[in-house]
């Protein structure tokens, strides 16, 4: 699964959810984030999506891979005051191009590396309700 597929699926369950969510982009600024979301009681969130395999050695960290361009795109919205985080995606491909577990986690633009346990299973035919949990969660901790 690609970066683009799980962009919509994340807008598809934040509209589920009576929410709104955009994926954005700028053809000719680099570095812009990936996605804004709006859930109804909640600030806005500036989204870059990050899609990974899955780690072999689950104690190792994952780096997060996001460009400096995009790490100033986010610290600017964030500076300003704005909910800001780096959403990844942790993949456990299958053999025929089906899919496995899949993990989310989501993480401040100052973070590098993350591990499997900073990161949420997320059940077959559940993506929608854990992905709307896991992002309340980040807003209510923000808020604070």
């Amino acid at each position: 699964m690609k970066e683009l597929s799980l962009q919509s699926r994340v807008i598809d369950a934040v509209a589920a959810a009576n929410g709104a969510a955009e994926k954005i982009s700028h053809k000719y600024i680099r570095g812009v984030s990936d996605l804004l979301i709006k859930l109804e009681t909640y600030p806005p969130l500036l989204a870059e999506v990050k899609c990974h395999g899955r780690l072999i050695n689950p104690s190792q960290d994952l780096d997060l891979e996001v460009t400096p361009l995009q790490r100033k795109f986010l610290y600017k919205f964030e500076n300003a005051g704005m909910d800001c985080c780096i959403m990844s995606f942790m993949l456990a491909p299958l053999k025929n191009y089906q899919m496995g577990d899949m993990w989310v986690g989501l993480f401040p633009a100052h973070k590098i590396k993350a591990s499997l346990d900073e990161h949420t299973l997320v059940p077959k035919h559940e993506f929608n309700r854990v992905m709307i949990t896991v992002i309340e969660q980040w807003l209510m901790v923000e808020e604070k």
